[in-house]
This record gives C-alpha cells, sequence and structure tokens, in this order.
C-alpha cells in the first residue's frame, strides 16, 4: 500500500491563517497596508483601513473600567449596565455578545453573591447573562490587553467578513520535480461598520 500524506502542517498552517484572522478583527494585529498613490482619482495615503474592535476610530470607549478583586463582582455587573446604557444612547439596542481578554476568566468564573450574601448559586459570567440583551459572554484567546472588554451588537450592520478567499492550499513543483511544495493562504477581513453619526455600535472597555 501507499502511505498516506502527512497533513499536520497544513492543518498547523490553517490554523496560524485562523489566528490571525482573529487577532486582525480584534484589532491586535495591525490590518494590510495596500501601499501609497498619492496622484489620481485612487489616491490613499497607505495606511491601513482594516480596523478591528479595539483599534477602529468610530468605536466607542470606556477608560475606567474597575479592575476585578473576586470581592467587588457587583461593580462589575454595573459598570456592564453602564456600558449598556452608553450604547442605548448611542441608538444601539442590542443584542450585544461581550468579549472580554483572557485574565477577566478568574473573575468572571468565580462565585457571585448578591450583596455579599453566602448562598452563591451563579458565577459572574452567569450573572452578566442574565441581563437583558446580552446574548453570551465569551473570552477571546487572542485578547490578552490588562481586563478589557469589548460589547458588540450583533448584528449584519455592524461587523461582517469579507471573504476574498477561502483557505486555500496550493502546489508546485521545483528542482525538477524532486520537490512538492506547499502554500496555505487565504483572504479574508473584516468590515466594521458605523452609522450616519460617524459611531459604530462597538464599546471598547479598558482600565485606563
Amino acid at each position: 500500500g501507499t502511505s498516506p500524506l502527512d497533513t499536520t502542517m497544513a492543518e498547523c498552517a490553517g490554523r496560524r491563517i485562523g489566528e490571525m484572522i482573529e487577532q486582525t478583527l480584534i484589532g491586535s494585529v495591525t490590518g494590510i497596508s495596500y501601499g501609497t498613490q498619492s496622484t489620481g482619482v485612487t489616491a490613499h495615503d497607505g495606511t491601513s483601513k482594516v480596523y478591528g474592535y479595539t483599534n477602529h476610530p468610530a468605536r466607542i470607549t470606556k477608560t475606567n473600567i474597575t479592575v476585578p478583586t473576586g470581592s467587588n463582582p457587583e461593580v462589575t455587573v454595573s459598570e456592564v449596565l453602564t456600558m449598556r446604557s452608553t450604547m442605548y444612547t448611542n441608538k444601539f439596542y442590542g443584542p450585544y455578545m461581550i468579549y472580554h481578554s483572557t485574565d477577566w476568566d478568574q473573575w468572571l468564573d468565580n462565585d457571585y453573591a448578591r450583596l455579599g450574601g453566602s448562598n452563591a448559586n451563579m458565577t459572574l459570567r452567569d450573572r452578566l447573562r442574565k441581563l437583558e440583551g446580552i446574548a453570551d459572554v465569551r473570552r477571546l484567546d487572542y485578547l490578552t490587553d490588562t481586563y478589557t472588554m469589548i460589547i458588540v451588537q450583533m448584528t449584519p450592520d455592524v461587523v461582517r467578513a469579507i471573504n476574498g478567499m477561502d483557505i486555500t492550499t496550493v502546489q508546485w513543483e521545483s528542482q525538477g520535480g524532486m520537490r512538492l511544495n506547499f502554500k496555505v493562504m487565504a483572504i479574508k477581513v473584516p468590515q466594521i461598520r458605523y452609522d450616519y453619526n460617524g459611531v459604530a455600535a462597538i464599546l471598547h472597555g479598558t482600565t485606563a
């Protein structure tokens, strides 16, 4: 029989592409710059226009989230309610997804007891999920900024994926056919939209 082709590297390459797409959506990786052309009808400055949740110029920001300690879950709930009210003020009414940095996990999965009561029957994450309009509370593996929360209105007029090319493997021969080369590639970028007032339905919350 024939030996099966080892596809481990192809799988890893596909995973790296997915991770890069996620980081571009988050904004932790700067989107592609397309070069500079200073004249003509297609003049542009070469600065990336591929933005993510944390670097889009039209996003809403909150820079005073309280650092969690495990004993102040009420403060977190109150601040999420404040952020939801900010979305309301900007006429974004949900439903919302809350994405959070990895360091929130230990606090969001900690017991929640209202006003310091001793009968905790849910986690802080569970409590946030019970808020009206909050669809879910999820960690983003590549969002590693300190105690960051991102609230996104989950409607297609806010963010969509532009799919120029699905993840594809191409191959070619070299060294007279003695060597077979593979490359895995894709063209996928996020498009974040904003309203007539120049505001996107994305709230980027940080501690500073």
